[in-house]
């Protein structure tokens, strides 16, 4: 054999030795983490649970520093098998804060969905957690808990919103916004964000303000916060999200409302013949302010691994409607849809649901006073209407249902949603979906992400 071989043959061999070495001392090392646990408080319930189990220990575990991890504290749910906990622990999916192990807690943990809420009777004070399951130190797949693929990075998970939500809604200071926050007022916390912070202030003279939007939120049971933010300005947008990561450090909706509508309708005056600047900021508060909003709230929803963005759209991103419509508004609708479909792909993963709603015409400050001066918005026969509360209920709905990810990058009518959760309006009537009138709304497919993987799906089985 020649030297030139030998010698490539002796380099491959060294490089497949030193490849096992650093294997097996990964291996090593793997085996040595969460050696030295130590337990600093442990509470046990002898409640029998769904699966027969005879109960559970709420552990919270100090594991020392090792080569693979640094120290670090974790909430731990530890089954229990004949009297003593067994090695199946559920473990949460974020470090417990130390600060608090050795409290008394009060600790809520759901089987099914492997949920764990931890309250701080001192303060009152509580936390969500999502579980891991794990045997022997290694991960195992929890049966029939959506919840616990999520934690591991799988599908989104079936499980709905906790009831103490932190609640954002832009452009609340009246119309769909301030309606909306309404909706979802009884036991959040609502920011209600706007331009205009005192009466009289506001350019359109339909009135309204943040702060009177806050209050009508405290008085429907919940907590409101008035936010005077231009969600033309990234910086002042960008302030607000750090201002809700400082004071609550989650946020659980985002309703993206927003939109710089111009004060008068179009009329018969074709587009061209449109104030440009006025127009133009339809795209810049609208669809600009909607991707804004959201890339700042995913970055909070990411973290939390659970969330719902819910962008306020219109049939207007798949009709024209002369008089009232105009090519700026549906071109903004419309790419808040596909906006909202592209995100749901990347949020998926991450168990943070993304999508549309239509509502039908909501009887705004704006509307009321068109229809008041007499203009014709509906051909002479004025359709269905519904209040922005209406839509507020919709929302608060789809956050307490438990499979709302699988509407995740969808487009819904409000009236359509309404009658699947049995949401009626104010009055208790049910409003009537437009779809027969403005067909259906936003649809988008979802492909394979590369031609390779299309090709393959297309192979005969086994071929």
């Amino acid at each position: 054999m020649s030297k030139p071989k030998v010698a490539l043959l002796s380099s491959v061999a060294t490089a497949v030795v030193l490849l096992l070495v650093v294997g097996a001392g990964w291996v090593a090392l793997k085996a040595f983490d969460g050696v030295g646990r130590d337990e600093l408080w442990q509470e046990c319930s002898t409640d029998p649970t769904a699966s027969g189990l005879q109960g559970y220990c709420v552990v919270v575990s100090r594991y020392p520093a090792t080569p693979v991890h640094s120290e670090r504290t974790y909430l731990e749910i530890a089954a229990v098998h004949d009297g003593t906990p067994n090695d199946v622990r559920f473990v949460a999916a974020y470090p417990f804060l130390a600060a608090d192990a050795g409290a008394r807690l009060d600790v809520d943990w759901s089987e099914r969905d492997h949920r764990i809420v931890v309250t701080d009777p001192r303060s009152g004070a509580s936390a969500t957690y999502t579980a891991r399951q794990y045997a022997g130190g290694r991960e195992v797949p929890a049966s029939g808990s959506a919840r616990a693929a999520r934690a591991a990075g799988c599908e989104a998970a079936d499980m709905a919103l906790r009831s103490d939500r932190v609640v954002l809604v832009t452009g609340a200071s009246r119309g769909a916004g301030r309606g909306i926050a309404h909706g979802l007022a009884a036991g959040a916390t609502v920011y209600v964000t706007g331009r205009t912070a005192a009466d009289g202030a506001d350019a359109d003279g339909y009135g309204g303000t943040v702060a009177a939007t806050a209050a009508e939120v405290d008085e429907r049971g919940g907590t409101g916060i008035p936010v005077v933010c231009d969600h033309g300005d990234d910086e002042q947008v960008a302030e607000l999200f750090a201002r809700i990561e400082r004071d609550h450090g989650r946020l659980d909706i985002l309703v993206n409302n927003a939109i710089a509508l111009p004060p008068e309708l179009p009329g018969a005056r074709p587009f061209w013949e449109m104030p440009l600047a006025s127009e133009v900021r339809l795209l810049d508060v609208g669809l600009r302010s909607h991707y804004v909003a959201a890339y700042h709230a995913a970055r909070m929803m990411v973290r939390q691994r659970e969330g719902l963005i819910v962008h306020i759209s219109s049939s207007g991103a798949r009709t024209h409607m002369p008089g009232v419509h105009t090519p700026p508004y549906g071109a903004g609708k419309a790419g808040s849809d596909k906006m909202v479909f592209d995100m749901a792909q990347e949020l998926r993963p991450y168990g943070v649901t993304a999508l549309s709603i239509w509502p039908g015409l909501l009887l705004t400050e704006r509307v009321r006073a068109h229809l008041a001066s007499g203009q014709d918005l509906d051909g002479g026969t004025f359709p269905p209407a519904e209040t922005p509360e209406f839509v507020g209920r919709i929302i608060d709905a789809l956050a307490s249902d438990e499979r709302v990810a699988e509407r995740t990058g969808g487009c819904f009518y409000s009236s359509e949603l309404g009658a699947e959760y049995g949401v009626t309006d104010l009055d208790g009537t049910a409003p009537v979906s437009r779809r027969g009138w403005l067909g259906a709304p936003s649809a988008f497919a979802r492909t394979h992400a590369t031609y390779a993987e299309y090709v393959a799906s297309r192979q005969p089985a086994g071929s």
